[in-house]
């Protein structure tokens, strides 16, 4: 329920239609500006549940506050999406690698080994254009089922405020809350957001929502520390996306 209040308002009979008009006005901006803050309440509040999807990636079973960590999401049974400097030293040895998902109080219901790592890009070239590129899967020993996690689709993004989903590495075993996020900018294959992110956050999933539920519309891959901009996240594209199942797309 919207309350507005509006006090020690009058109007003198001299004021006319200007002065009408010029007050109507700025009652409309408040109305808009509580509307929007209503949103991004219900947005935030109706997120702060980490989907099952979402997951924490480690090496070699190691857990411990600066343990090499990232973030990931399911998009298929099988198959993580996450930030491909993240799993590229993996990539000769994918069992190395962990994902961590359907997390409940604390805990993750499952957990899988890598068994392939699939990178957008075999090198990345410098600044933006790199980060544009890095993006990566991890195909994994066995599928998730459906009662310890449900993968995610991955959709165009659209106006409105993002979640972001992640772990980091200064609290390893327990996910972080959930972060809006604005938009501010954007480059080829990119998206510059206002929300801080930390180490760890990298591979974590920049969600929306719709009538049908959540879906990821962006990858984070690297903070920002020039300007508005706090953090960059990746758009999926290219062939990557032709190595996940028609189920999550």
């Amino acid at each position: 329920m919207l309350i507005l209040v509006v006090s020690a308002v009058s109007l003198r009979r001299d004021q006319g239609s200007e002065g009408l008009e010029n007050l109507m006005r700025k009652i409309w901006r408040r109305i808009c500006g509580a509307l929007s803050g209503l949103a991004l309440l219900a947005t935030t509040a109706a997120a702060q549940d980490m989907p099952s999807a979402v997951g924490r990636i480690i090496y070699s079973g190691v857990l411990q506050p600066g343990a090499v960590i990232c973030s990931g999401v399911l998009v298929a049974p099988d198959l993580v999406l996450t930030a491909a400097h993240c799993v590229r030293a993996a990539a000769e040895d994918p069992a190395t690698l962990r994902f961590d998902a359907g997390w409940t109080d604390g805990h993750p219901t499952a957990r899988r080994l890598g068994r392939a790592v699939i990178l957008a890009a075999d090198t990345l070239p410098p600044g933006l254009a790199g980060l544009a590129q890095d993006m990566a899967l991890v195909r994994l020993d066995t599928a998730f089922g459906p009662d310890e996690a449900t993968p995610l689709p991955i959709a165009a993004p659209s106006a409105g405020v993002f979640v972001l989903h992640a772990f980091a590495r200064a609290a390893p075993a327990h996910p972080a809350p959930a972060i809006p996020c604005d938009l501010l900018a954007t480059r080829p294959g990119l998206l510059g957001l206002d929300c801080p992110v930390v180490s760890g956050n990298s591979g974590a999933p920049l969600l929306q929502g719709d009538g049908e539920g959540l879906h990821i519309t962006a990858v984070m891959v690297a903070a920002a520390r020039i300007g508005p901009v706090r953090a960059w996240a990746v758009l999926p594209a290219g062939a990557l996306l032709a190595q996940i199942s028609p189920q999550a797309e």
